[in-house]
């Protein structure tokens, strides 16, 4: 309670939706902009966030996150970086709209931008949070002028400013989702009653922090549906030596472990 711990996390590019990719030509190089930039802002938030890996590919579409075989790659994914959240998102909309010449104004292009970011459990793989964020302004260009997505002109224009406000939101909205979830470590190594678990200095661990022990498992009904389970038992650890990406805990009651 006296300190913050931080939430290890794996990021992953955004996806462009069917909708979003043919719209304009430099909608892929966009995207890879929006993607880094809003990186970007999750390293330099002031919440407790410390990324663990930035994957290459981006996430398959949110539909398909209850899949069970989804859920194992989410699981995969998360162990493989000794992380416990991912973050994913994809881009809905870029569309261009006519905003009509009057008497004494010429015509004028309007572009939407739909984004929408998901929160996922890498422990479990399942879902934390989906949210859309979405805007409308005026396009600084002509339609047919090849823009370089990563310009300062493009940036400071209206589109590029009402962009990064909707990037800056969703990253506060993640910090708020995952402020009060506990931080969960893999146990990554038993030596007699010694237990090393995955997180270390850089979470903000340190020696005499108290972990419980959790023991997961799965079933199925009888419908075939897969359910995963977590159960807290009385085995404590408490944390004797740190390092950077991990630590060494011993059992309060060796009885127990």
């Amino acid at each position: 309670d006296d300190r913050s711990i931080a939430k290890a996390l794996v990021l992953t590019p955004f996806s462009l939706s069917a909708g979003a990719t043919q719209v304009a030509l430099g909608n892929n190089e966009l995207n890879k902009e929006i993607t880094s930039r809003f990186h970007t802002a999750i390293q330099r938030s002031p919440a407790d966030f410390l990324v663990k890996a930035i994957s290459n590919e981006p996430l398959f579409a949110p539909e398909q996150f209850q899949h069970s075989s989804a859920q194992h790659q989410l699981r995969y994914m998360a162990e493989s970086a000794q992380a416990q959240f991912i973050i994913a998102g994809r881009l809905r909309n870029l569309a261009f709209g006519r905003q009509a010449a009057g008497l004494l104004k010429k015509e004028r292009w309007v572009r939407q931008f739909a984004l929408e970011v998901s929160v996922l459990d890498g422990a479990s793989g399942r879902l934390i949070q989906t949210k859309q964020y979405q805007t409308r302004v005026l396009w600084p260009f002509a339609i047919t002028t090849e823009v370089n997505p990563a310009s300062d002109q493009l940036w400071r224009a209206d589109f590029g400013v009402e962009v990064q406000r909707l990037v800056y939101e969703a990253v506060d909205d993640i910090a708020a989702a995952l402020s009060c979830v506990r931080v969960k470590a893999q146990v990554i190594r038993v030596v007699g009653g010694n237990v090393t678990i995955s997180v270390g200095s850089r979470q903000g661990i340190k020696p005499g922090d108290t972990f419980s022990l959790l023991h997961s498992d799965s079933f199925t009904d009888s419908w075939g549906n897969s359910y995963a389970v977590t159960a807290e038992n009385d085995s404590q650890l408490e944390v004797v030596r740190v390092y950077p990406d991990h630590a060494e805990t011993r059992p309060v009651k060796a009885n127990y472990l």
